[in-house]
């Protein structure tokens, strides 16, 4: 019923902009002709033809920001999952051992890569084969919610909590003060659960996703600086580790930045959220942020920790 709804709903909404995109069209194609006739007559109809001269290049501004927008939401149609079809995030349920919590949005989820293993938190549970793995990232969701999503995860604290949030309060425009306050909340519970062991992933490509047309994503890009700046603010000022992906500022060996320079590698089918590869950059990068913060760990019975340092940090698993 809804998938046939949904198809409907979208045969429809195709031919309401197919009308008038042919509209458009046409009256582009009129003022081409009376731009041509004025010329042409020259004298006084010449300098006439300057009005249609001008709505004519606004036309066709208009036409291709149109195209833009239709080629975005193709792609969001077309190509982005849905919820129903998306891999389930990952999470090992392991009890007795260390425990590690991911909470945040889409990108804690693991949207965009091809595998839950894939995913941040699939990769985790690939090296600490006995740690439990506890996923309650939910897809939509901003800030002010992930601290709901600590409470979810039920009694007890954990030995390394990884949060990924903030994609949302970009594009929501959520207010940067109450943002701030968010934040900071948000690390407060955390850090009282995990005993000051945790991660602030920041999903800093946003702007930059080819799902978005140019003047989209500029606007996009000054509105994550800004956001980027309060994650940078409040971490520092709480001591904790903030890892981008990828704001382009850091001398890390990552420039020029591999998802502008390689977008259908490090971009999911959706063209917006990382791919399975672009998680992978991803968690080596937070990996070296565990490792220089002492937040690795040897599990009972495992191989010591040293070995989980050269298999996934420095020689990025597959």
């Amino acid at each position: 019923m809804m998938m046939e709804a949904l198809r409907s709903s979208s045969i429809a909404f195709g031919g309401l902009v197919a009308d008038a995109f042919s509209f458009a069209l046409a009256r582009t194609v009129a003022n081409a002709e009376a731009v041509a006739s004025g010329l042409a007559s020259g004298g006084t109809e010449a300098v006439f033809a300057l009005i249609p001269l001008g709505i004519l290049l606004l036309q066709f501004a208009s036409l291709f920001t149109t195209l833009k927008v239709l080629q975005m939401i193709w792609f969001l149609m077309h190509e982005v999952r849905f919820v129903w079809q998306r891999p389930k995030a990952y999470s090992a349920a392991r009890p007795g051992g260390k425990r590690i919590l991911i909470i945040g949005d889409s990108a804690a989820y693991g949207t965009g890569a091809d595998r839950a293993e894939d995913t941040i938190a699939g990769r985790l549970g690939h090296d600490f084969p006995q740690t439990e793995i506890v996923n309650t990232a939910v897809n939509g969701s901003v800030v002010r919610e992930a601290t709901d999503q600590i409470r979810r995860a039920g009694p007890g604290n954990f030995d390394l909590i990884i949060i990924c949030t903030g994609g949302n309060d970009i594009l929501r425009y959520t207010g940067l003060r109450a943002l701030e306050e968010d934040l900071t909340r948000l690390l407060q519970e955390a850090i009282r659960r995990a005993e000051h062991q945790i991660i602030v992933l920041f999903y800093a490509n946003l702007g930059g996703a080819p799902i978005f047309p140019r003047l989209v994503r500029s606007l996009l890009s000054r509105r994550t600086h800004r956001v980027y700046e309060i994650f940078r603010r409040v971490t520092t000022k709480m001591n904790v580790p903030l890892v981008e992906l990828y704001t382009g500022k850091e001398g890390l060996g990552f420039s020029p930045n591999p998802f502008l320079e390689e977008p259908a590698k490090y971009y999911s089918k959706d063209r917006m959220h990382p791919s399975s590869e672009g998680y992978r950059l991803w968690y080596n990068r937070m990996w070296g942020e565990m490792v220089a913060h002492h937040f690795t760990f040897a599990e009972s019975n495992t191989l010591p920790i040293a070995a989980y340092t050269a298999a996934s940090y420095g020689s990025p698993r597959a």
